[in-house]
């Protein structure tokens, strides 16, 4: 009795499922750093790091998610439709390897916050 073959696991993560799980994740760890930024902009204990960023904070909200997910568009809109690439999906990883440093830094920061210690890693220089 011969059924079908199962499909393998390396089958059925392909690279363009891995494509687009790492930015997928990208995404998720975008919106949370969005909502992280618009919730701690004008405290004064904050600073934002990316110039344009901060720039653009001192308009209206929506400029900044214009910004930040216009970008983040436009990026997943090329990676996608190359997605057949290994250059893509090494693109992809690195993004998510950025994204995970920008969740990192927020962990320390909001640490920071409710110890009351400095973190050398947040601390901006005077």
């Amino acid at each position: 009795m011969r059924g079908a073959p199962r499909a393998r696991f390396g089958q059925w993560l392909n690279r363009s499922r891995r494509v687009l799980l790492t930015l997928w994740m990208v995404w998720v760890v975008s919106v949370f750093d969005f909502y992280f930024t618009l919730s701690e902009w004008g405290t004064p204990h904050f600073v934002e790091a990316n110039p344009i960023a901060a720039w653009i904070l001192d308009g209206p909200p929506l400029a900044v998610a214009v910004f930040k997910f216009g970008l983040l568009g436009l990026a997943t809109v090329i990676l996608l439709s190359l997605r057949r690439h290994a250059l893509v999906e090494w693109t992809c990883w690195l993004l998510m390897a950025i994204e995970v440093y920008l969740a990192i830094r927020w962990f320390l920061y909001f640490d920071s916050l409710a110890s009351g210690k400095p973190h050398p890693m947040i601390e901006m220089p005077p």
